[in-house]
């Protein structure tokens, strides 16, 4: 029987890089809510599992124009085309991540009252800037939902001043447990990424910028290599700071403990992961970090530092992991030894709790659930 396609959503987005949206498009389309991905000429992640289910359904609009012409400055080309998208292809509901998006979405809006906007805020201080607060408090009711990932944020926004406690509602992203499979052979995997196969491999996946603070990292398993600790770091990811953090490396004569794999293809995280045997996530600033939730999917130990979005993964009963100050190497050697000179049985459950954590709170499935609600309720306010 043919579906009835009339409940048309979009997402507007400016990469191809997060499974978030794989798992809520295909939620939607189980649904019979048809969505669509609209992006540039040079959406960010070229290559990635959303990338490639959405072209094979044929869910993705490229606009006319690259990612820079749009952020750098507001285009009016671009606010004109999009309107007319959307109005083309009858899209009801547009959710994007992105505050230099939501511009133009309230730009539509204003010529196109029925559309319903949705801005899903992922990255803290994300609205930064008198100018930025300005445009958002003049134009915040075109503006249908607002969400975030994390406490932390919500708290920013209501202290900023930005929204009332009851105009922002926090809601989780989520990884799907059967992408990371575990008890895989361990010397096999570290084998096809040219690992060592005999020592304990702590690993950070992340891009290289000076909020994620891979250099803390590094000072911190100085500490753990003075104390003869026999652990070796892997970092996987590119960015701005990857040319600095790799000097440091060198300076602190580590060069024989640190691998550096460079960005990894999305398919092979769940592999990469796999090979390790803690997951350590240094960094200043977060929103809700995917990385750290696929490590907990993967059956890791988990040592974070305290920055949005971290906390609320550890507000359970069950135990997964340590979290420590931001910005403090000690402490991060400190957590880092209290679970090396744990028994490996006591190791192997705090991996086990952390994928009761994700399945209990973070999964897939739940935020599946959340989207339908969520896109739902505004296809059908009444």
């Amino acid at each position: 029987m043919k579906k009835d396609f009339d409940n048309k959503v979009a997402f507007l987005l400016d990469g191809f890089g997060n499974r978030r949206h794989l798992y809520q498009i295909e939620a939607l389309i189980e649904k019979d809510i048809q969505p669509k991905i609209i992006t540039f000429l040079d959406p960010k992640s070229a290559s990635s599992p959303l990338r490639d289910y959405a072209l094979s359904q044929n869910l993705v609009i490229f606009m006319p124009f690259r990612r820079q012409e749009v952020t750098k400055r507001f285009s009016f080309s671009f606010a004109l085309n999009l309107l007319h998208t959307l109005k083309k292809e009858d899209i009801k509901v547009v959710l994007t991540h992105r505050f230099k998006l939501l511009r133009y979405l309230w730009f539509c809006k204003l010529f196109h009252p029925n559309l319903k906007v949705i801005f899903h805020l992922v990255i803290a201080s994300a609205i930064k800037g008198w100018h930025q607060r300005f445009l958002f408090r003049k134009f915040r009711r075109l503006t249908d939902k607002i969400l975030v990932n994390s406490s932390a944020l919500k708290e920013e926004l209501i202290t900023k001043g930005l929204v009332g406690i009851n105009d922002v509602e926090i809601f989780y992203s989520g990884v799907d447990l059967n992408d990371f499979v575990v008890n895989q052979p361990k010397a096999l995997l570290r084998r096809s990424f040219n690992l060592p196969e005999n020592s304990t491999l702590l690993g950070m996946i992340a891009n290289f910028r000076k909020e994620k603070d891979q250099n803390g990292l590094l000072k911190a398993l100085k500490i753990l290599k003075n104390k003869k600790y026999e652990v070796r770091l892997i970092l996987a990811g590119d960015g701005p700071f990857f040319s600095e953090t790799k000097r440091l490396a060198e300076n602190l004569k580590l060069q024989e403990d640190v691998f550096f794999l460079g960005r990894i293809d999305p398919r092979e995280v769940p592999l990469l992961l796999s090979a390790l045997d803690i997951f350590v996530y240094a960094t200043f600033r977060e929103g809700m970090p995917l990385a750290v939730l696929e490590a907990m999917a993967s059956g890791l130990p988990i040592i974070a530092t305290d920055a949005e979005g971290i906390p609320d993964l550890f507000q359970d009963e069950i135990t997964f992991g340590i979290m420590v100050p931001k910005g403090d190497p000690q402490a991060l050697a400190s957590a880092i030894e209290r679970i090396l000179n744990l028994p490996e049985d006591e190791r192997l459950a705090l991996g086990k709790n952390a994928r009761e954590v994700v399945a209990k709170r973070f999964s897939a499935e739940i935020l599946k659930q959340n989207t339908i609600k969520l896109f739902e309720k505004l296809l059908n306010p009444l």
